[in-house]
């Protein structure tokens, strides 16, 4: 099913913890393949020196398996919470698998594991209403392929989400604003609207996991869309969003900037400063 497995556990009664053995992943991450790997990494893994980032088989083998993974998880009532490329491992010959269950949840219970705030997830992969108090539990499913969505961006650009951005509430600001990550200008409109589909800004709109594996597995087929196309920069993409001031009273208390809602409530212009601020300009 592409997820990584857990292989046996091990509790230490002195500290009280649970260590979980898990599948060994001889690749690494895929942030780690992106971000940081030789070509000759990138070649024992995939066989192409120059196989990521960019459109290509090594797109499709990783786009396929991170969204059957998905589709396995969501049909099991399992949200991850926090899909990103640190979190997908790579084996022998590209397969990729899903790992990091620490912010995952059953729907329809409290959770499984603890967390650190109440959606968790990382600010560059997260959907817009994840702000909104119990969005997870609620919108859970369809964040997750949100967040997909963003890593297969990145697989194709090669960019971290938003790596421009000051801190969290920036990114959080922006994404509710309508701006999404950036994709190559050659993307084939098919694979381009599979992706603005997965960015809708109304989570009810957005596919299942399984739908967008269907999305994956026909443009790996198509010529037109899975065909490498010549490197012609990127662009911002865009969605319409109607998202206001007040629903963003949520995301900047997650950052522990409650005192300032009222200000942003009041004052577009706030919003537009938070894009260049530290977390300490908003503590000020």
């Amino acid at each position: 099913p592409n997820v990584v497995a857990l292989l046996g556990a091990l509790t230490d009664d002195d500290e009280g913890l649970l260590w979980a053995v898990l599948e060994f992943a001889p690749r690494g991450s895929l942030h780690r393949m992106l971000h940081r790997a030789s070509e000759s990494d990138m070649r024992a893994c995939f066989g192409d020196a120059k196989a990521l980032p960019g459109l290509g088989e090594a797109f499709w083998g990783v786009s396929a398996d991170v969204c059957a993974a998905l589709a396995f998880l969501h049909r099991r009532s399992v949200i991850h919470g926090d899909v990103k490329a640190a979190n997908v491992l790579l084996g022998n010959g590209g397969v990729a698998k899903i790992s990091d269950f620490g912010l995952a949840r059953v729907v329809g219970t409290a959770g499984f594991t603890r967390t650190s705030s109440s959606h968790g997830g990382t600010a560059g992969y997260m959907a817009p209403e994840l702000g909104e108090a119990g969005a997870l539990d609620r919108d859970g499913a369809s964040a997750d392929v949100f967040a997909v969505a963003v890593l297969l961006a990145e697989v194709l650009t090669g960019d971290e989400p938003f790596a421009d951005a000051r801190n969290d509430v920036a990114i959080a600001l922006r994404v509710r604003d309508g701006e999404r990550p950036a994709l190559p200008k050659s993307t084939p409109r098919q694979l381009r609207d599979a992706l603005m589909r997965c960015w809708d800004s109304n989570s009810a709109a957005r596919p299942d996991a399984k739908d967008l594996l269907l999305d994956v597995l026909d443009l790996r087929l198509d010529n037109d869309a899975s065909t490498v196309q010549d490197d012609d920069g990127v662009e911002v993409v865009r969605v319409t969003t109607t998202t206001g001031c007040k629903q963003l009273s949520s995301v900047l208390a997650e950052q522990g900037l409650r005192d300032v809602i009222p200000i942003v409530r009041e004052n577009e212009v706030d919003i537009e400063a938070a894009r260049l601020m530290d977390n300490e300009d908003w503590q000020e």
